[in-house]
């Protein structure tokens, strides 16, 4: 189930977002920066997760991650980037909203 969940979201967002969002010249930047800034994030809920146990039940900790998890995936959704049916060239020069 977890690898699917990654499948399906974040691990793939990381990358196919620095892509469709970024002109050719800086895709290679951004999929480091999204990558860079999705391993500290990593590394902060890796840390956070055992003090906010301290404070918080483990029912309460992962009730406040799932509301982190749906509002990402919400921003994720509403700012989202459809490319569909539009050619490399278009998107190359056109300028994104």
């Amino acid at each position: 189930m977890y690898c699917l969940g990654i499948g399906m979201g974040p691990g793939v967002t990381v990358f196919a977002f620095a892509v469709e969002l970024f002109p050719t010249d800086l895709i290679g930047s951004a999929s480091g920066l999204a990558a860079a800034v999705a391993r500290i994030g990593a590394l902060l809920s890796a840390v956070g997760f055992p003090l906010m146990e301290t404070g918080v039940t483990i029912p309460g900790v992962l009730a406040i991650l799932a509301v982190c998890a749906i509002a990402a995936a919400w921003v994720t959704w509403h700012y989202q980037l459809e490319t569909k049916g539009l050619s490399l060239e278009y998107l190359e020069t056109s300028t994104k909203p």
